[in-house]
């Protein structure tokens, strides 16, 4: 047991599982079951594997607990509320829940660094200094130099220019930040830049939502949470076999779904839970760093629009490019269009004058898409240039016989996508 889980309040019912590193590409560290062990036990569809306590892990409830503990005249009290009048002040326009855990998680971090004796704080040192080694592939990680270079390529690329903007400001917020907590003797050998970002990055790929507090007896509200322990388990929606529960204490549990045909003759398995029931390709990037690529369906949205000002059918479409993309070892295998499936007026005629057009869009995008690309976002930029050179190859008729996932849920995952404000 590591001094992490010393510090913090977790328990291995059974000790199954245990952290290693992870079957998959740039995966990092995975948890690990002990299927030898767990053969042992009496049988069972789902096994408890590992219990976080609620109080140690970091949301904006838990927080909110921590805070309210202190001594309201405290220095620590007020480097929290610091943070968080901080974030107001500079950040209201830009307010999610996942900001304000963040800026919590560098209040703690703070005060650690102060050596103020706060022991619900300071019990998370050896976790703040794990996301502080953990390594994201994201954009937050880029240079500016070398994100600016593309931008010209990726000037519709709505997520690129979110994700740049933000980052840009970053370093305008990290300046202000570290000006105003001065005053608490936090300086930059304290919190860096580089940290400030790099806790920003772990912040964006670890959380997971988390079920919160009941609401009534069927329902849980869901909250943002960092998870020590189990934020180790990677994402693949091919290979998922655990999830998350809570137990009548409110606190959270992995839970592992055995099969013995499915595991049969193997000593161990990675666990692995699903982030999207449908994977983006470029919220997954921006967001945890990475391009899934097992076999399964994906969706990418596009930084080519020309079609726009070119769009020959007579219906109400969409006006970005969505494209479903079909994976099977590693390579693309068939991309499609969303609304393909859903529009029922529109002939096979209409649809292959749409999917020239498409066709052609992508050739010129091909064209023009750099090739030496620097930096994280060369792993994103080379993804979308596999999906335009199949596209690009691809005759405009074979568009209408490609059919791709029927499943009804994962049709209204795409309707919500494509018609965000309209009832489909």
């Amino acid at each position: 047991m590591g001094e992490m889980e010393l510090s913090l309040d977790v328990e291995y019912p059974n000790n199954l599982v245990e952290i290693g590193q992870s079957s998959i590409d740039g995966g990092g560290s995975g948890i690990f079951v002990n299927l030898e062990k767990l053969r042992q036990l009496p049988p069972s569809k789902t096994y408890s594997l590992i219990v976080v306590k609620r109080s140690s892990t970091i949301s904006l409830e838990e927080c909110q607990r921590v805070l309210q503990s202190l001594s309201e005249t405290s220095k620590s009290s007020e480097i929290i509320r610091h943070c968080l009048l901080f974030v107001h002040q500079h950040l209201g326009d830009q307010l999610t829940e996942t900001l304000i855990v963040f800026f919590y998680v560098v209040g703690y971090h703070c005060i650690i660094e102060l050596g103020l004796d706060v022991p619900q704080i300071s019990k998370f040192k050896s976790y703040l200094q794990v996301l502080l080694n953990t390594e994201v592939n994201s954009i937050q990680k880029d240079s500016l130099e070398e994100l600016n270079a593309i931008e010209p390529y990726m000037s519709r690329d709505f997520l690129f220019q979110v994700n740049l903007k933000a980052l840009k400001s970053d370093y305008a917020i990290y300046e202000l930040f570290i000006e105003s907590v001065e005053k608490y003797g936090i300086t930059q050998d304290k919190l860096s830049i580089e940290q400030f970002l790099q806790f920003k990055a772990a912040v964006k790929s670890r959380t997971l939502e988390i079920p919160g507090k009941v609401l009534d007896d069927d329902q849980f509200s869901i909250s943002i949470t960092m998870v020590p322990i189990l934020d180790y388990i990677n994402h693949s929606n091919s290979l998922t076999n655990s999830f998350f529960d809570v137990n009548e204490d409110n606190d959270i549990v992995l839970k592992f779904e055995y099969s013995s045909e499915a595991f049969d003759g193997q000593s161990s398995q990675e666990l692995f839970i699903s982030y999207l029931p449908l994977e983006d390709v470029g919220k997954l990037f921006f967001n945890s760093g990475f391009i899934p690529t097992d076999d399964g369906y994906k969706i990418i949205q596009f930084p080519i629009n020309e079609i726009d000002r070119q769009l020959l059918i007579e219906n109400e479409l969409p006006t970005s490019y969505i494209f479903l993309l079909q994976i099977k070892d590693n390579e693309i295998v068939q991309v499609t269009f969303p609304f393909d499936h859903l529009m029922k007026e529109v002939t096979n005629s209409d649809l292959t004058t749409y999917h020239a057009i498409v066709a052609q869009d992508c050739t010129k995008a091909l064209e023009k898409l750099p090739s030496n690309v620097k930096g994280n976002i060369s792993a994103y930029v080379s993804f979308i240039r596999k999906v335009l050179q199949f596209v690009s190859r691809q005759k405009p008729e074979t568009f209408s016989q490609f059919t791709g996932p029927r499943d009804e849920s994962l049709i209204q995952e795409l309707c919500s996508l494509i018609w965000p404000s309209t009832n489909i």
